[in-house]
């Protein structure tokens, strides 16, 4: 039952990540930094909350898994982890890449 309700909770985090990247391309073609800085607040939001669910993901599917199956338990486990990794650096980057175009804006409006 927790592993379905993660699994949502999941799906939806990146069903929303679809939405804020439309905002942010929005934003950024429209020079917008209302529309920029909620996608800025959201990203930092959005890598804690994600962190701590493939955590407890893991975590639990660890727990769960039986103890015959050492051999597909650490593949799952590495599968976990290694997306939880790959989606954490590209967050990062799209993170940075906000905050960089807000200060592009700002700059131009000061000028």
């Amino acid at each position: 039952m927790i592993i379905i309700a993660l699994t949502v909770e999941i799906l939806s985090i990146l069903l929303l990540d679809i939405v804020f990247n439309l905002v942010f391309i929005i934003g950024a073609h429209k020079k917008h930094t209302t529309l920029l800085l909620l996608c800025y607040r959201y990203r930092i939001a959005r890598e804690f909350v994600f962190t701590a669910s493939a955590l407890l993901y893991s975590c639990l599917v660890y727990k769960v898994t039986p103890e015959n199956n050492l051999y597909e338990e650490s593949n799952l486990w590495h599968l976990i982890l290694k997306g939880s990794f790959t989606s954490t650096i590209f967050q990062t980057f799209l993170l940075i890449l906000v905050r960089w175009w807000m200060e592009v804006l700002k700059l131009e409006a000061n000028s």
